[in-house]
C-alpha cells in the first residue's frame, strides 16, 4: 500500500513527465496544438471561478489609441502611486510634472460597490532588432480587469 507522500511524489513526477511532452510536441507541431486549444480553455473555465476583461491601448486604426485605455489608466493613476510597487513615471504635454501610474506587469486589487476586483497592467510581445521608426510596435500593453463570477451581475450594471 502506498503512502500518501509516494502517491504525491509520483503523481507530481506524472505531471512534470506530462508538461514536458507536451512542450515538445507544441514545439515540433506547433499548428496541432491550435486545434485543441478551444477544448482545454472550455474544460479550463469550468473550474476557473474568474472573469476576465481585456482592455487594448489600440483598438482599430493602429496608432489610435483607445479612449477607455486611456479612461483606465487615468483613474489607475489616482491610486496606483500608493499601492503599487512598481511605477512608471510619464510628463505630460506642455506641463513640467510628472504622472505616475502602474508599471507593467504591476496589479492592484480595488473595490467597488462591495466587490473586488484587480486591475493587472499587461505587455505582450517584444522589440525586433532592426531599425525602426517606431521600435515598440511588436509592444501589445492593456489592462486586464479580473473579478469574481458570482459578482457578474453586478458588474455588468458598472459597464
Amino acid at each position: 500500500m502506498a503512502t500518501m507522500g509516494q502517491l504525491w511524489a509520483n503523481t507530481g513526477s506524472a505531471l512534470a513527465t506530462l508538461m514536458f511532452v507536451y512542450t515538445i510536441f507544441k514545439q515540433w507541431f506547433p499548428h496541432v496544438g491550435d486545434h485543441f486549444e478551444p477544448f482545454f480553455q472550455r474544460l479550463f473555465s469550468r473550474f476557473y471561478p474568474y472573469i476576465q476583461i481585456t482592455f487594448h491601448e489600440y483598438s482599430g486604426e493602429r496608432f489610435q489609441r483607445s479612449e477607455v485605455y486611456l479612461g483606465i489608466q487615468s483613474y489607475l493613476s489616482k491610486d496606483s502611486s500608493s499601492r503599487a510597487k512598481k511605477l512608471k513615471a510619464n510628463t505630460t504635454k506642455g506641463s513640467k510634472s510628472l504622472v505616475l501610474s502602474m508599471d507593467d506587469k504591476e496589479e492592484i486589487t480595488d473595490e467597488f460597490e462591495n466587490v473586488t476586483v484587480w486591475w493587472q497592467s499587461k505587455k505582450e510581445g517584444n522589440i525586433r532588432q532592426s531599425f525602426s521608426f517606431y521600435p515598440a510596435a511588436d509592444e501589445k500593453r492593456y489592462y486586464m480587469l479580473r473579478f469574481h463570477r458570482r459578482d457578474r451581475e453586478r458588474e455588468e450594471a458598472l459597464f
